[in-house]
């Protein structure tokens, strides 16, 4: 049993309704079950979890019949900050109390027995999924909740007597843009976050596999914010406090490795690589390697999102292009762990002085540097590049390079996977 679970009542079990499908990774597809038709759902379940301390954020809606509920904005929300892993509550749009945004089909708005707003997360319990945060709750002996870790940990897990459970996880905010971060300040700061939550995620022997900008949160949020965009005045107000932390959240396809894993031995088919969002994707697999290893892919997915957006910031940060380099070298064997990759980003924030920390900055975002890293390296001294030069990323061999121009031929391709994967190269 995990924290928060109490034993059923076997005469409750008829009356308690079974998920719209089998597996919640089916949940959106085909139109079903849309978001409308998950409030029968939850409305099922909403005095079972009210017995177990958890109350959903749903109202009548008046002068319907038969009776029917909505998502609201519980009026007993406690605006103000709070200490982790709680985000601070900060209401805007519409006044408490009134019809609150309407959440993904696999999660639901609650509160737990403190008044605290959570969400509640569907997870099958024969999956990675499960594992992960079944992994994540009991890190909290080693990990404090109060203790910034850079991962949405959840708070409890409540089983039920089906296959699934309610995973309880502290609401927080999306991050919105990255390119609204407006100070040196804000950007190191989230860079430690995200690398601190990428290392804390390795140690416990999580593969995330969709890393991207729209996967993290920052611990603050709107509950009555009807879209993204009615909650930005909030959420640049409070990325310039010193309470500001993010995190990576999101495990739906995610793998879960045995404690004992090696970090850089770990590999698995190269169709895998592919399950993310491509966005940030490197090229680990781009000349038909047959296998691919999750935990360097991870890192390079997180490198390629600070080359994207910060760039432009070599100029005022020079060690930010070894390390842009270091997290998304081709030479797989070469990059950055993702503890490297944090120790190097804590290095490189202890030696910035106050006056560059401060720097207003604007933001755009650069695709180009992930091909072209000379669009950094030339933001920074020779003898900077000089004394770095170990950790830039070489050119690729002419193999490499012709291995690339066959492969862009569809027979080229196939030819080149057939091969690589007969032979195990």
């Amino acid at each position: 049993m995990q924290a928060g679970t109490l034993e059923d009542e076997p005469q409750s079990l008829v009356l308690l309704p079974e998920l719209p499908c089998e597996r919640v990774s089916d949940f959106g597809r085909e139109g079903w079950p849309s978001e409308g038709s998950m409030i029968w759902f939850w409305l099922g379940w909403e005095d079972w979890l009210r017995a177990r301390g958890i109350t959903i954020n749903l109202q009548p809606v008046p002068n319907v019949d038969p009776p029917y509920k909505t998502w609201s904005v519980t009026p007993h929300a406690t605006p103000g900050p709070a200490e982790l892993p709680y985000a601070s509550c900060v209401p805007t749009g519409n006044p408490l109390g009134r019809q609150g945004p309407i959440p993904l089909t696999r999660l639901a708005w609650a509160q737990d027995s403190a008044h605290r707003d959570v969400v509640l997360k569907l997870v099958n319990t024969d999956t990675d999924e499960y594992n992960i945060y079944s992994r994540l709750l009991k890190s909290v002996e080693s990990h404090p909740p109060s203790s910034c870790c850079g991962v949405l940990r959840p708070v409890a897990i409540i089983d039920t007597p089906r296959n699934f459970a309610f995973v309880v996880m502290p609401r927080w905010g999306g991050i919105h843009d990255v390119s609204d971060l407006s100070t040196v300040a804000q950007v190191m700061q989230f860079m430690r976050c995200t690398s601190k939550g990428l290392s804390f995620l390795h140690e416990h022997r999580v593969v995330h596999r969709d890393i991207q900008d729209s996967n993290m949160l920052v611990n603050c949020y709107s509950p009555n914010a009807q879209y993204p965009m009615d909650a930005l005045d909030v959420a640049a107000e409070h990325r310039r406090t010193s309470d500001v932390h993010y995190c990576l959240m999101d495990f739906n396809i995610s793998l879960c490795t045995s404690l004992d894993t090696g970090l850089d031995s770990f590999h698995r088919p190269r169709e895998e690589a592919m399950m993310g969002a491509p966005a940030y994707q490197p090229p680990d697999v781009s000349l038909g390697e047959p296998i691919y290893n999750p935990f360097a892919y991870d890192v390079a997915c997180l490198g390629n999102i600070y080359r994207v957006f910060f760039t432009c910031l070599v100029s005022h940060i020079p060690l930010l292009a070894p390390l842009f380099d270091k997290m998304t070298t081709h030479l797989i064997s070469r990059r950055f762990t993702a503890l490297e990759a944090a120790n190097f980003i804590e290095d490189i924030y202890a030696g910035l002085s106050e006056a560059t920390l401060s720097l207003p900055i604007t933001l755009e975002p650069n695709w180009d540097s992930c091909a072209n890293a000379q669009l950094y390296w030339s933001q920074t001294r020779p003898e900077f590049a000089d004394q770095w030069s170990s950790y830039r990323t070489p050119e690729r061999t002419w193999a490499a390079r012709f291995l690339d121009w066959f492969g862009d031929v569809p027979v080229g391709w196939l030819i080149l996977t057939f091969t690589r994967r007969t032979l195990g190269v």
